[in-house]
């Protein structure tokens, strides 16, 4: 089995992850790590030196030839083929999982994950694997020999830089639309990227990609009839393949 790591910070007490996950692994700040232990007694803790979202990933990348991260303010998961969004049960988050590993493995992708999606209707069953869709950072696995780093330069938005540079690494990946992992509202929950995910960092940062990946590929979102609140600085990816 895959080990599944959970990236956390400041939220010893609201790791909301470790409910769907029984031998989740929690990767977190050295002086953080008692607290941790106090809160999270069931749970492997590692500790760490590294400052900020994206040198922590980059250490998970270190640290694990093979893993899959999912961030620790995941609510629940719910099933995007099904018209009410039922729950997964904690069994089947780990079969489907489990699954796309295999599946990752046997076609040679070294980047997967899931696609989030809120409203069922946008799931459609001929299509239930993509190879060059964004993935949630929330829930995605490593492969052995992915070559796959995060970047130092920016603070926030990693996880479209890492989708993007496995494009042009590996070519493609396996992006699953069966299921969704879904979290707390980010602007709204306290500790982890709180700090540094503003509207400014966003509108920077997508600068950043579009400069690295070409504007063809990255993109600023603009506003449409499902989504008609568009952040400053958000950003939207279209890779070819």
């Amino acid at each position: 089995m895959i080990k599944v790591v959970c990236p956390s910070k400041g939220r010893w007490e609201r790791v909301y992850s470790k409910m769907l996950f029984k031998d989740l692994i929690l990767i977190v700040p050295n002086n953080e790590v008692d607290k941790y232990k106090e809160y999270n007694p069931d749970n492997e803790i590692i500790g760490h030196d590294e400052i900020g979202i994206v040198n922590t990933r980059n250490f998970l990348i270190k640290k694990f030839d093979e893993f899959f991260q999912v961030d620790d303010d995941v609510l629940k998961v719910t099933k995007n083929y099904t018209m009410k969004n039922e729950l997964c049960s904690n069994e089947e988050i780990v079969d489907f999982i489990e699954q796309d590993y295999f599946i990752s493995k046997e076609i040679g992708a070294k980047l997967f994950g899931f696609i989030q999606i809120t409203n069922p209707i946008r799931y459609w069953g001929l299509y239930i694997f993509t190879n060059n869709n964004y993935i949630d950072p929330s829930a995605c696995g490593f492969i052995k020999g992915h070559g796959l780093k995060y970047p130092k330069s920016i603070d926030e938005g990693e996880d479209y830089y890492i989708v993007c540079l496995n494009a042009y690494k590996n070519r493609y990946m396996l992006a699953d639309w069966r299921i969704s992992f879904q979290s707390a509202k980010p602007f709204l929950n306290k500790g982890g990227c709180q700090g540094t995910r503003t509207s400014e960092s966003m509108l920077k940062n997508t600068k950043y990609l579009v400069d690295m990946f070409g504007s063809d590929v990255v993109k600023f979102k603009r506003r449409t009839s499902i989504k008609k609140n568009i952040k400053l600085g958000e950003r939207t990816i279209s890779i070819p393949i």
